[in-house]
């Protein structure tokens, strides 16, 4: 009896040991997963602020031009209110042609305008992000979208007492480097923080956070404004970026200083001596601070594009980095008349009918986005190990169906559809940008995602091209604008194609890329990462 007993007892501290175990195995995923944690609130705070008023603003440039005109952009001619409330139910076919005609005028101007100030921006401080640091990548730009909600609130509250042209301050965000710079920063910082093997899946989660709050914004955002009107609106994308602005401020830390104390606390590095990171960090950044608007700082980007690369790696990367910019023209120009496209293509009952339809397919799209990108593509390269090129080529074949359904379309329902057939297409960037930083490695992202951002904001200033064509076209072939996208994309997809063959056989001769190749500019870093890239899959599981 005494020898059961003492079974039982065995078996229960067995049993005890076994749910502590089971509670410390929890708790070390919990913490892994708070770790992991960056900038994801960022993403997710700042493109709310944006997303909840974009499918309102061209409204707002509809509503300014046609109820108060414009002398600059049109032809000065203001119509009457029961008119403007009505003019997409197609019984003011040549009043609403010249209306999208003016804010297309306004939207081409203001590319122009807005784009080279981002260009400039990004070229200085992108490789001066990788000295001083990535946090300031983030704060420069919400300042300026902050500027522009209350830019657009101002327009919306005042809306007869400021003339049409007023909107045009919609610029302001892009002179503080705008969405090129936030998204180099977002970027770089996943890059810096993440292993080789990784990236991709931490990129497509950055993607996918980026999806899920398009989606609840684009679902909100019509009913808000019919309900609660513009200033609502804009008030609550104020509210957003100042929060992300303080998370940025008060909570993120500097990839640098986060993976230092992850090593730590693994026991992989030594604690720095007291007050001794702190100096090395303030002579760090007052010397870049000093040299940020070098002209070195420029041509370091354009160094790395274009540094001859073993096994004539260096074509390929001007390739990657060409493809931003087509990807860019085909992907946004077609995104910039779509509103309007959609508009002239189909009658609505009324503009709000049209508004609150308009945010419904938006948010279904976006939907598919978070499937797509969310769950399918870190499925196949954790997985099934797709290749990021392969990855590329099946998101470029699916913006291209997309915007063949968007020209066959027969009714405003075969548009979900055309979503669903592009529902991969905005994982063509994610792909190609894992793709360059294994090529380049993590000690020159910044300058590399410079030189993308850079390419990129120039692409946007040929989007604008789409406008023209829109415009020149709207009586004659409606759909032109799908027909230049698709073209392009059939070159991203023959350019991926080879590509993918001729990475592959660089990996048969050389061996698959590793950060590990990487190091040769150690000494710029404030910290030893001689043991970072080596420990990065263990730093990665705690």
């Amino acid at each position: 009896m005494a020898k059961k007993n003492h079974s039982v007892g065995k078996n229960a501290l067995s049993s005890i040991s076994f749910g502590v175990s089971n509670t410390q195995k929890c708790g070390q995923k919990l913490k892994t997963c708070l770790w992991s944690i960056t900038v994801e609130p960022v993403v997710a705070l700042w493109w709310f602020g944006l997303a909840i008023q974009m499918v309102v603003t061209p409204q707002l440039y509809y509503e300014k031009v046609c109820n108060l005109g414009s002398i600059v952009f049109g032809n000065g001619t203001a119509y009457p209110e029961d008119v403007c409330s009505h003019l997409d139910n197609g019984n003011y076919g040549e009043i609403q042609d010249e209306v999208q005609k003016t804010v297309s005028r306004m939207n081409f101007i203001m590319m122009f305008v807005s784009s080279v100030p981002s260009i400039i921006f990004v070229l200085f401080v992108g490789p001066w992000s990788d000295r001083a640091g990535r946090k300031m990548l983030f704060l420069i730009p919400l300042v300026g979208f902050i500027l522009n909600d209350l830019s657009l609130l101002f327009n919306s509250v005042f809306f007869d007492e400021l003339p049409t042209e007023v909107l045009m301050l919609e610029v302001l965000k892009d002179w503080f480097g705008g969405s090129s710079c936030l998204f180099l920063g977002i970027y770089s910082y996943i890059a810096d923080v993440s292993s080789s093997e990784d990236r991709t899946a931490r990129l497509a989660l950055i993607d996918c956070v980026y999806f899920i709050t398009m989606t609840i914004a684009s679902f909100a955002s019509g009913r808000i404004y019919v309900s609660l009107g513009y200033a609502t609106i804009y008030g609550m994308s104020t509210g957003f970026h100042l929060l992300a602005f303080f998370y940025v401020l008060l909570i993120l830390q500097e990839p640098r200083d986060l993976i230092q104390r992850k090593l730590e606390s693994k026991g992989l590095l030594p604690p720095a001596p007291l007050g001794h990171g702190n100096k090395q960090k303030e002579e760090l950044q007052s010397q870049s601070c000093l040299s940020m608007f070098s002209l070195r700082s420029v041509s370091k980007s354009f160094i790395v594009a274009f540094r001859k690369r073993r096994g004539h790696m260096r074509h390929v990367v001007v390739l990657l980095i060409a493809m931003f910019a087509v990807n860019g023209i085909a992907m946004h120009g077609t995104n910039s008349i779509s509103n309007s496209y959609v508009r002239k293509k189909f009658e609505w009952a009324s503009t709000d009918e049209f508004n609150v339809w308009w945010s419904q397919l938006s948010g279904i799209s976006s939907i598919f986005s978070i499937i797509a990108v969310g769950i399918v593509i870190p499925l196949v390269t954790k997985v099934f190990h797709l290749r990021d090129m392969m990855i590329a080529i099946l998101s470029i074949s699916s913006l291209l169906l997309g915007n063949i359904m968007y020209l066959l379309a027969w009714n405003p329902n075969a548009l979900y559809l055309a979503n669903l057939l592009k529902m991969f297409s905005d994982a063509t960037t994610v792909a190609i940008r894992a793709t360059l930083t294994k090529i380049v490695g993590t000690l020159d992202v910044g300058k590399v995602f410079a030189c993308v951002a850079a390419v990129q904001a120039l692409s946007d200033l040929a989007s604008p091209l789409y406008n023209i064509v829109y415009i020149a076209s709207i009586d004659w072939h409606l759909g032109m604008s799908f027909c230049i996208s698709a073209t392009l994309l059939l070159v991203m997809l023959v350019v991926c194609i080879y590509a993918n063959f001729f990475l592959k056989q660089y990996e048969q001769k050389y061996g698959p890329f590793s950060t590990t190749t990487h190091k040769n500019n150690q000494a710029n870093m404030d910290v030893d990462v001689s043991k970072w890239d080596d420990k990065n899959e263990e730093i990665q599981k705690f």
